[in-house]
């Protein structure tokens, strides 16, 4: 985080994943006391959670906006399909990717997850009590917290989990989130700025995120705390992290430009306009006139 072609050009703030989050007492009263590891478990926990009714979204995947691609990274990922090859060429249009947009729809027509759903719209249906998993970084502690949870009671309604995989051994796909510090070269205010910046990162800062927000911290001397390494709710998003993958318009200066047209494409998919193949060529096509 922070290292461009090997330099360290900027200092970690905050660094942790975007991976699943699930309420563990919704899932209980379904039936599960483990989180789901495969897919084939993630559909059945689906499936036993919608069978509970009370107004409960399964799984709150975005499909609208810029979180509609970025929730749809992971999971092309775990379909074994990438936007972009290793030599930036476009390589969306693949099995992996159809495969990957049929199992939206599957999970659309099956009442899984529903259209019209962002990160904020997710965020506070799953605060409330109203959704079982959703995609989201460390900050979902503090969205539980503004909804009345208790700190310490947080990890009984929100906790983070490794993406179910395809195939057992397979790896958990997620991606890598963070907030870094940058003094520019031209500033006046260098001297200030460095001042500010040990003052984020400092232990009772940090230590103050990590109550509230749930956001892990990033020096040696903090996360060696003890209530840091036993925290319950923190543990899943480190396991998440530990195979967290940059996402792959990060360093684009185009990044909202291709993600709306991923979005755009698997919406038609959903809406029923074009076939997965379809849309999936329409993404490659679109991609590279841009």
């Amino acid at each position: 985080m922070g290292n461009v072609d090997g330099k360290q050009l900027a200092l970690p703030w905050s660094m942790a994943s975007i991976t699943m989050v699930y309420n563990p007492e919704i899932l209980a009263r379904a039936g599960w006391d483990t989180v789901p590891t495969t897919m084939e478990e993630f559909e059945q926990c689906l499936a036993d959670v919608a069978a509970l009714g009370e107004g409960i979204v399964p799984y709150g995947v975005s499909t609208k906006d810029d979180t509609c691609a970025g929730d749809f990274m992971p999971w092309l990922w775990t379909f074994g399909g990438a936007i972009f090859g290793e030599d930036g060429s476009v390589t969306i249009n693949s099995e992996a990717a159809v495969e990957c947009v049929k199992w939206y729809q599957d999970m659309l027509a099956k009442g899984y997850i529903a259209m019209d759903t962002g990160r904020s719209e997710a965020r506070q249906m799953f605060a409330q009590g109203k959704m079982a998993f959703y995609d989201d970084a460390v900050v979902a502690k503090g969205q539980a917290v503004s909804n009345g949870v208790a700190p310490e009671d947080v990890v009984n309604v929100c906790s983070a989990m490794p993406r179910p995989v395809l195939n057992a051994g397979d790896q958990p796909q997620s991606t890598m989130w963070g907030h870094m510090l940058v003094i520019f070269d031209k500033s006046e205010y260098k001297e200030q700025a460095a001042d500010l910046a040990l003052t984020l990162v400092s232990d009772d800062v940090a230590m103050d995120y990590f109550t509230n927000n749930g956001m892990p911290p990033v020096t040696v001397s903090a996360s060696e705390k003890e209530e840091v390494k036993n925290d319950a709710y923190l543990n899943g998003f480190l396991e998440s992290t530990a195979t967290a993958r940059l996402e792959e318009t990060a360093r684009m200066t185009n990044a909202s430009e291709v993600k709306s047209v991923i979005t755009e494409e698997l919406q038609a998919a959903l809406l029923g306009q074009k076939t997965a193949e379809q849309a999936v060529a329409d993404m490659e096509s679109r991609l590279n006139a841009l």
